[in-house]
C-alpha cells in the first residue's frame, strides 16, 4: 500500500504535494491497560505504546512525502490514572499512574516545502486517517481497524 501510496505522490496525480496531515488514535495509551503491557505506562521503560507506532507511521510517512526538516513537537499525558486489567480484561487489578505521554503531536515542513502535521493520542476507537493535498486536488484515507493491529494499520493507512 505504501508504494502504491509513493508511486500517485512521484507522479504528481494531485499535483505538487502541499500539506498532508495523519491522525492515529491508538486503541492503546488510554486509562485502561492490561498487565501484559502496564510496563510501557512508565518513562523508564524508554518506549511507550503511542511513541512507538507514532515512529513507525512517521517512517512511513516520510518514505512517501519525504524527510521532515524544521520539526517541532509536543508530547503530553492527559490520562494519568490508568487501569490495570488481567489479560483477558475481565478483573481490574490496580490503578497506576502513567509516567509517559499519550499524545503526540508533530509538524514541520518536508523537504519539498509541503506542510505535514501529524498526531497520535490513546484510547479507543482504534483509528488511522491521512489526508494530503495537492496543487491539482486531495487524497483522503480513512481506516478503522481492530485493536491489536497497531503497527501494521498505521503503515497501511497510507
Amino acid at each position: 500500500m505504501g508504494r502504491m501510496k509513493k508511486l500517485i505522490v512521484e507522479e504528481e496525480a494531485i499535483g505538487r504535494v502541499i500539506s498532508s496531515s495523519i491522525n492515529l488514535a491508538g486503541s492503546k495509551g488510554g486509562s485502561k491497560d492490561t498487565e501484559g503491557t502496564e510496563y510501557l505506562n512508565y518513562a523508564e521503560t524508554c518506549g511507550n505504546i503511542m511513541a512507538i507506532p507514532f515512529g513507525h507511521m512517521c517512517d512511513s510517512i516520510f518514505y512517501i512525502l519525504g524527510e521532515l526538516r524544521s520539526p517541532s513537537a509536543t508530547l503530553s499525558t492527559k490520562m494519568q490514572n490508568v487501569a490495570i486489567s488481567t489479560a483477558d480484561g475481565s478483573r481490574q487489578l490496580k490503578t497506576i499512574r502513567r509516567t509517559t505521554a499519550d499524545h503526540v503531536t508533530m509538524s514541520g515542513l518536508l523537504k519539498s516545502c509541503a506542510q505535514l502535521t501529524a498526531t497520535a493520542y490513546g484510547g479507543p476507537p482504534f483509528e488511522v486517517s491521512r489526508r494530503s493535498c495537492g496543487t491539482l486536488g486531495a487524497q483522503r484515507a480513512p481506516s478503522k481497524f481492530v485493536a491489536g493491529r497497531v503497527l501494521q494499520s498505521a503503515c497501511l493507512a497510507l
